[in-house]
């Protein structure tokens, strides 16, 4: 126990400033945390107590969702949109945003008491993305957008009543609406035919008795569908529009109701199965036409010949379509159309459309001609690659507003007319990555105002013209991407302490369960300027004393493998191996039996493999270089120790694509082995992914389970005391192992691995008890991404996992997670 008093004292009076948790300290207040010192047993040894290997796989739980902020992207030109009705006051119209992915929010800020209210509109999972806003004439807001889960297009509207959801569109394999929503009317002839579009499934229509309900039908998640790149557009008799892309069948499509509650699809342009048309559209009504009142404009990009697109109703809102007319045909333009209308001096539409040209990374706007058939182009911007996520908007005084993304220097800029048809470009925002997904409106005297996401904050932002600047309000919403990175230590009792990364912010996080709540907080990685420091990629933690988490991961700022150590009320951060390579990739941390940390990981500078530990006789990281032959070796890499602290290292070396092994031996020499063959090193595509887990079982022999992408298999290699052996595939059905994580029971040698369906984006766990057995435990979406399992003093196992769709980190455990323990803190005044 002297050693690990040591250790902990030496990172406290260490040289570096300790990292406080930002907790204000007014008095002296000292909390002794009570723990009961245990020595560590030996790696091999027998944990206190172990259960019977079970004749039955382990029965598991339903996932827990342990972080889940807010997650919004794609969001569209017509996001954000003023509130129709003036103020009784006279000020400014107040702004609100839909938006969402994980969820449909809706933000609308209150100028009273400078707040922005926030509600979760739809909360089903995977809705909100691709969202478009629009009020009637009584400001009720009526929101467009993507249901991601179910590939269908779905409406959010409230007439003072609260929310009511409809289901608009859905995929032809697809139609069945949720338990509470109305399905849409579907014409069962028009779905026959449209089945020989989808060869695929011809079977179903050789049945006289086709169900149009069938569980047959049902869509495929996370696959195509209809719904994305929606616009919405209400009318002056509060009707609705929508214009949308139907991703299925290539084509634009168009939505219409007069009550909410039906819709009239319409299919607007279609290559029939010769290409995709329909993206990026945005929708306008204009009420002015003699012939066609209410009339809906579509402006849009045809991918199958990289243009611009206009297309509008001929009579009426019922009537038929005008023929798709080419805006601009110049190589590779249209992404980001945006799209509003003024009136000619006959009363019919004049469209103006914002849109990029991809080719020369430059903002054009193009305006119809008073032939009616043609436009004028013009570059508004050229300077940098600009252009990207534009949003068109007309003031009072029909001059037009265009903000965009300057992806060059991360800027949110604006362009408006100015006398004499040219244009005044400003620069809104500028500070860090800021400016995607914008979406412009104009209210009262012209002043607009723009919503945008801050890419390197991870906020949905809001600015507007005050009349000589640009006004930023308070952040609309915060997002997080977060469980990448994951990896989970047990304590002997089961409680899950898990180390990941926030990528939205680039953070490293820390959560752990108390009872059923989990508490999570963001390690303070600041460097010797005070400055934000970017880490958390390839965390590895580890618990010293069963309670004091220890977490090893690579610093992005820097370049170096770095290591937390939770000192009872702050974080202690530290650089391992600070030399000017690019080290600290694939980082894989054990606690010896002392409790000192052993890691090993990539010099992405030199393309080795090295190894580090703590040396307490002379008080300093000990770094060997263990693979440093010619090649590069040393990615993918997993480390375990044996009864003796000798370190075994598995890895991938991608010269020859070979999963090897690096271990010391009895006499202190490193020996380096040739395990298996995952690719042929002449094949044009090789191998870059080779995911390795290694565990020792209670003989101290070696296993390996690991990633095999030329065959997508996952495999699994262990010592039998005399040889190696290399078994048949565990699962070799689609592409699996990725992320491959192994445990093994050292009393019982029961083998538990999880691991990633990269076919079916589901969390995939193998188990061994004298053969194996394979489940799917997540698949909701796509999940099982970074996973790490792990098992607690009775040889339990858990998981913690990346749920991409979401952005969200989650745990599931095949026991039930420990009441929360209690305890009375020792409080010291001065």
């Amino acid at each position: 126990m002297k050693s690990i008093k040591q250790f902990l004292y030496r990172a406290s009076r260490s040289s570096m400033a300790a990292r406080l948790t930002g907790k204000g300290i007014s008095t002296l207040v000292i909390l002794a945390i009570l723990l009961t010192v245990v020595t560590p047993a030996a790696k091999g040894a027998a944990p206190q107590q172990a259960t019977k290997a079970p004749a039955a796989p382990p029965v598991w739980d339903t996932p827990i969702i342990v972080d889940a902020p807010a997650l919004f992207y794609e969001m569209t030109d017509r996001s954000m949109r003023y509130r129709r009705l003036d103020k009784p006051s006279g000020d400014k119209p107040d702004p609100c945003v839909a938006y969402g992915g994980d969820h449909l929010y809706f933000s609308c800020y209150d100028s009273d008491l400078e707040v922005w209210d926030t509600e979760i509109v739809d909360p089903s999972n995977m809705v909100g993305s691709h969202a478009a806003l629009d009020f009637n004439s009584n400001d009720a807001p009526f929101i467009s957008y993507f249901d991601g889960l179910n590939g269908r297009l779905k409406l959010a509207y409230n007439l003072g009543f609260g929310w009511v959801i409809r289901v608009v569109d859905v995929p032809i394999l697809m139609l069945q609406a949720g338990p509470t929503e109305e399905a849409p009317v579907v014409d069962v002839q028009d779905l026959q035919q449209q089945f020989n579009k989808v060869p695929w499934r011809s079977d179903l229509l050789a049945s006289p008795d086709l169900d149009p309900t069938s569980s047959l039908l049902t869509y495929n998640p996370g696959k195509v569908g209809v719904g994305k790149y929606s616009s919405i557009a209400i009318d002056a008799n509060n009707q609705i529009h929508i214009s949308y892309h139907d991703e299925q069948n290539g084509a634009l499509r168009y939505a219409f109701s007069n009550d909410g509650v039906t819709f009239n699809i319409e299919v607007v342009h279609d290559y029939h199965d010769q290409g995709d048309t329909g993206l990026w559209t945005s929708i306008k009504v204009y009420e002015h036409d003699p012939v066609a009142p209410h009339q809906p404009n579509i402006a849009y990009m045809d991918e199958k010949y990289d243009n611009v697109m206009y297309v509008k109703k001929k009579s009426g809102y019922l009537g038929g379509w005008s023929t798709p007319i080419l805006v601009d045909g110049v190589s590779n333009v249209g992404p980001c159309a945006s799209l509003a209308v003024t009136s000619f001096s006959n009363g019919t539409a004049k469209p103006h459309i914002s849109y990029m040209d991809f080719a020369t990374y430059s903002l054009k706007y193009a305006v119809m001609n008073s032939d009616l058939k043609t436009f004028t182009k013009t570059v508004v911007d050229s300077v940098g690659h600009v252009g990207q996520y534009t949003s068109i908007a007309k003031d009072d005084d029909g001059r037009m507003y265009i903000s965009y993304y300057d992806l060059g220097n991360g800027n949110l800029k604006v362009a408006y007319q100015v006398s004499g048809g040219g244009w005044s470009k400003s620069v809104v925002a500028s500070a860090g990555d800021v400016g995607l997904f914008t979406s412009i409106d104009t209210r009262q005297g012209g002043y607009p105002g723009v919503s945008f996401f801050d890419a390197s904050e991870g906020t949905l932002r809001f600015a507007r013209w005050n009349g000589t600047g640009w006004t930023g309000l308070p952040t609309v919403a915060y997002s997080g991407d977060v469980g990448l990175s994951t990896s989970l230590a047990l304590a002997f009792d089961g409680t899950p302490h898990i180390s990941y990364m926030n990528d939205t912010g680039d953070d490293l996080k820390y959560a752990h369960a108390v009872g059923w709540n989990w508490y999570k907080e963001v390690i303070p990685t600041i460097d010797e300027d005070e400055d934000p420091v970017d880490a958390g990629a390839y965390s590895s933690i580890e618990l010293l004393w069963d309670s004091i988490p220890i977490i090893a991961y690579y610093d992005m700022t820097h370049e170096d493998v770095s290591l937390a150590t939770w000192l009872w009320w702050f974080w202690y951060v530290e650089f391992v191996d600070d030399s000017d390579d690019d080290v600290g990739k694939h980082v894989s941390m054990e606690l010896d039996s002392l409790g000192f940390p052993r890691m090993t990981y990539y010099d992405d500078s030199n393309n080795d493999l090295m190894y580090t530990w703590w040396k307490d006789l002379t008080d300093e990281w000990w770094i060997e270089r263990i693979d440093y032959e010619f090649g590069d070796k040393g990615k993918f890499t997993s480390l375990a120790l044996n009864a003796f602290d000798k370190p075994y290292i598995s890895y991938y070396e991608d010269t020859n694509e070979w999963i090897k092994l690096a271990y010391l031996s009895p006499i202190d020499a490193w020996v380096k082995m040739h395990i298996d063959s995952v690719g042929d090193p002449d094949d044009d595509f090789p191998v870059v992914e080779a995911y390795t887990s290694i565990d020792m079982d209670s003989l101290d022999n070696p296993h390996i389970a690991y990633y095999n992408e030329t065959n997508g298999d996952l495999m699994y290699a262990y010592f039998n005391g005399v040889a190696w052996v290399v078994e048949p595939p565990v699962d070799s059905v689609g592409d699996v192992g990725k992320y491959a994580s192994l445990a093994i029971n050292p009393v019982t040698d029961e083998r538990h691995i999880c691991y990633y369906d990269a076919t079916n984006d589901d969390l995939k766990y193998a188990y061994w008890d004298g053969g194996w057995s394979t489940f799917t435990l997540d698949a909701v979406g796509d999940v099982g991404m970074f996973c790490s399992i792990d098992l607690d003093g009775l040889g339990r196992p858990a998981i913690s996992y990346y749920d991409a769709s979401m952005g969200d980190l989650k745990f599931i455990a095949s026991y039930t997670l420990p009441l929360a323990s209690i305890f009375i803190p020792i409080v010291f005044e001065p």
